[in-house]
């Protein structure tokens, strides 16, 4: 399932380098502990999640090297 990330958090992923044309693959952390390991995010602000990360609050992201 696909979110939208917070625009503070598409801010900072816009300004890091991506992974390919267009995407980044990062751990994304929620508030409850949740974290989503190398999810992919398109153009710095919609990230691919499993389906129980869906309604959680972004906590932080992690750009991960691949």
């Amino acid at each position: 399932m696909q979110i939208t990330l917070p625009n503070d958090v598409a801010a900072t992923l816009a300004q890091m380098p991506e992974n390919g044309m267009g995407y980044q693959v990062v751990d994304i952390t929620f508030d409850d502990g949740t974290i989503a390991q190398e999810a992919v995010v398109f153009n710095a602000s919609l990230a691919e999640v499993p389906d129980v990360c869906v309604g959680k609050a972004v906590r932080s992201v992690a750009l991960r090297r691949r």
